[in-house]
């Protein structure tokens, strides 16, 4: 009888980690908003100048256009970074760095960052949010290889990695902030309706 059971057991597990391992792969689309919440913690290895966020390799389902990425210290907007390289690319990607940032005084002009205040980096008072978007199509990517590095830029295309790395503490999909407003509006219509 104990016999019996085993091969069962064993089924299930193997079925949970399967699931588990597809569990992360998400679409994204116009409509929704990949939300990465970090934080840092100094004391660096050196000065960090440079911050980049990863989504690893993407499945470009259909082009992108662009991609446009904003950093915020809470709810200050630090900056925004567009990059539109491959945007009309179709199939297998890697969007190793997806996004960019730096401060005024970094020498990393790679992607041509976006150019941000990076005192709260620095200190570790961030409150880091960063909000990404699609302006079209879709893509489809492992929410658990998503990254935030953070470099000290040696000259305009590399430099040093910083440790510890920035924190993530929250990787999710939600909808933007005009869908939302529509499902609450349409929320509304239909209380008024009964």
């Amino acid at each position: 009888m104990q016999a019996n059971r085993l091969p069962v057991v064993t089924v299930l597990v193997l079925l949970f980690c399967v699931s588990n391992v597809y569990a992360a792969i998400v679409t994204l689309t116009p409509e929704e908003t990949l939300r990465v919440e970090f934080i840092t913690t100094p004391p660096f290895n050196h000065v960090p100048d440079t911050l980049e966020l990863g989504i690893g390799m993407v499945e470009v389902l259909s082009p992108y256009t662009y991609l446009s990425s904003s950093l915020y210290d809470d709810t200050d907007l630090l900056g925004t970074d567009i990059f539109s390289v491959f945007g009309n690319h179709t199939g297998m990607l890697g969007l190793y760095i997806a996004a960019s940032w730096k401060s005024p005084e970094s020498l990393s002009d790679f992607f041509d960052p976006a150019v941000i205040d990076f005192t709260s980096i620095r200190d570790g008072s961030i409150q880091g949010i960063i909000n990404f978007t699609i302006a079209t199509g879709a893509i489809e990517f492992d929410l658990e290889s998503v990254e935030i590095t953070a470099t000290h830029a040696t000259d305009p295309a590399s430099g040093h990695v910083i440790m510890p790395k920035p924190v993530i503490t929250s990787v999710q999909i939600v909808p933007e902030p005009g869908s939302m407003l529509l499902l609450g509006l349409g929320g509304i219509l239909l209380r008024k309706r009964k």
